[in-house]
């Protein structure tokens, strides 16, 4: 899945997670709060990790299910 710059930008919670080369080819991300995300950044992060789950059949986000909670914790 090819990201356009806005929505690199609106992902810019997501830290990378090293792992060793042998353990796993593909690259893992963590959100990462800096208390400054919106509801709708939460939103679209985790609509994100959805799309990603549905076009490559596993989760990106390390703390998917933590996320969810804090957006659900917010509404």
């Amino acid at each position: 899945m090819l990201l356009k710059e806005k929505e690199r930008k609106r992902l810019k919670w997501l830290h990378r997670i090293e792992t060793k080369e042998d353990e796993c080819s593909v690259g893992h991300y963590r959100f990462v709060s800096d208390g400054k995300e919106t509801k709708d950044d939460i939103r679209y992060i985790i609509d994100f990790a959805e799309r990603w789950y549905e076009s490559n059949g596993y989760q990106i986000i390390e703390n998917y299910d933590e996320l969810k909670k804090t957006l659900e914790s917010l509404q």
